[in-house]
């Protein structure tokens, strides 16, 4: 089991398993934190260990298996409390995801039992010259949040800010709900955001392009999308840009099918 390490500053490391699944390990002088635990492919904890000694804390930026799948692997893990009727259903769901996926998903069963600490808006963590603050970032989840590196002027995102937005699935909430959340986002002190499945910055200037690709449902037309590792999950997807710089790639919405842009 390989991980690959992307360094965007020098005490934030970007972390990516073999399925495109990421996490972010944040390093103060006195404490680290780790945002995401993935999908419970390999040892996660001993190679966040061979990374830093210093005290960790354990965040999950949402409920689902790509982002909580390793919390097993840790003692105290912190999620939104909104995402936690989330598990049950993707624990029945992981068969399916492993054999689609081509891996052996058996580690991440017994994260969907492990008992989650609440992570709650404002919770704030004193790492050593870094401070970090917990934001909610409803739209993809209910429960969806993200982690305000202040000094640093960047977001942790997970996946509810992405060049391809997902809004596809049951739980996601309506548009207009995201499109608050990009507005929310615009108004917070960040110079820079990070996704959970890039090993990259994205600049805040980007939001805009996010914000005109939520509006294109009902606008222009949409295709048809089913999700790659669970068939049953479909959607339809809207497309503002095949080739964006900023991106690196597309830039799209894929909203849940037969989506009423009244909704």
């Amino acid at each position: 089991m390989e991980f690959v390490q992307t360094v965007l500053r020098p005490h934030i490391i970007q972390i990516e398993n073999p399925i495109g699944n990421c996490y972010t390990l944040v390093l103060g002088r006195e404490k680290a934190l780790l945002f995401d635990t993935m999908a419970g492919l390999g040892d996660l904890k001993k190679y966040v260990e061979g990374l830093t000694s210093l005290p960790l804390t354990v965040l999950n930026s949402h409920g689902h298996f790509d982002h909580m799948g390793g919390s097993s692997s840790f003692d105290e893990v912190y999620m939104n409390r909104l995402d936690w009727p989330l598990l049950p259903r993707f624990e029945e769901c992981l068969e399916v995801i492993g054999k689609n996926a081509g891996c052996n998903l058996s580690r991440t069963r017994g994260s969907y039992r492990k008992p989650f600490l609440p992570l709650e808006p404002g919770m704030t963590w004193e790492l050593g010259g870094i401070t970090a603050r917990a934001v909610s970032l409803p739209g993809h989840t209910p429960g969806s949040m993200g982690l305000l590196l202040e000094e640093d002027k960047i977001l942790l995102a997970g996946d509810a800010l992405s060049p391809e937005m997902c809004l596809f699935f049951p739980e996601s909430l309506p548009l207009r709900t995201y499109l608050h959340t990009l507005n929310q986002v615009e108004e917070m002190p960040i110079d820079w955001f990070i996704q959970g499945h890039y090993n990259r910055l994205f600049p805040k200037s980007l939001l805009k392009k996010l914000h005109d690709c939520a509006l294109l449902p009902g606008q222009k037309k949409g295709y048809p999308y089913v999700n790659s590792l669970i068939p049953s999950l479909r959607g339809t997807m809207f497309i503002l840009e095949f080739q964006n710089p900023d991106a690196d790639g597309t830039i799209c919405i894929i909203t849940k099918e037969g989506y009423d842009v009244s909704a």
